[in-house]
């Protein structure tokens, strides 16, 4: 490559005066390696800082949002991104998901069944609604072992019959799910297979 000297055109309109006077007061490149360094920082904080941001507040508001330059194609990546990753997790693990819920359902004498539905939360396991009588379950509880699924379904499903966490809820819950306490300190750790042993 070229290791000489180097000039710089620098124009502000593309006419046909512009670019002439461009050429008659051409400058040496380096008078404008600031400029440079300057863009090469911006876009660096556009993946470093942009990007991890906004993937950060994204993540902990449960909404899509944007932090830093990243507001158009980065972030519409990452959105697309986003958006197949939940889709795949959804399609995985709803079958399971219906599968789980039915069982117990049948175990635990809840009628009629509920409709189920797998989606990504941020901030809860599971949601049991009353009104559209449905269960909702994280779609991420696809990567923890069964035990702590059944244990989040068993959660949602204990409400059929107490909608709050009293005494009696949790006696439905322990009825059903004996090492309720075990499953759920492994959930709130992000154990996937379950390995935290309770101190007696």
């Amino acid at each position: 490559g070229w290791n000489g000297e180097a000039l710089r055109l620098w124009i502000s309109s593309q006419t046909e005066k512009a670019i002439r006077e461009g050429f008659a007061h051409l400058e040496s490149a380096s008078l404008y390696d600031n400029l440079y360094h300057a863009a090469e920082a911006r876009s660096a904080a556009d993946w470093y800082v942009g990007m991890n941001v906004s993937r950060a507040l994204t993540w902990h508001y449960d909404a899509r949002l944007s932090a830093g330059r990243v507001q158009t194609p980065t972030l519409a990546l990452m959105t697309k991104r986003e958006e197949e990753r939940e889709a795949y997790l959804k399609k995985v693990a709803l079958p399971l998901f219906e599968e789980r819920v039915a069982h117990y359902e049948k175990l635990m004498g809840v009628r009629p069944p509920y409709r189920v539905k797998a989606r990504s939360m941020k901030t809860r396991y599971g949601v049991n609604s009353k009104k559209t009588h449905s269960i909702t379950l994280q779609s991420e509880l696809i990567h923890f072992r069964l035990e702590i699924i059944d244990s989040v379904v068993v959660h949602e499903l204990a409400h059929h019959f107490e909608f709050n966490h009293g005494p009696a809820f949790y006696r439905i819950v322990y009825r059903f799910c004996p090492e309720y306490e075990k499953w759920h300190a492994c959930l709130r750790k992000g154990e996937f297979n379950g390995t935290t042993d309770l101190k007696e």
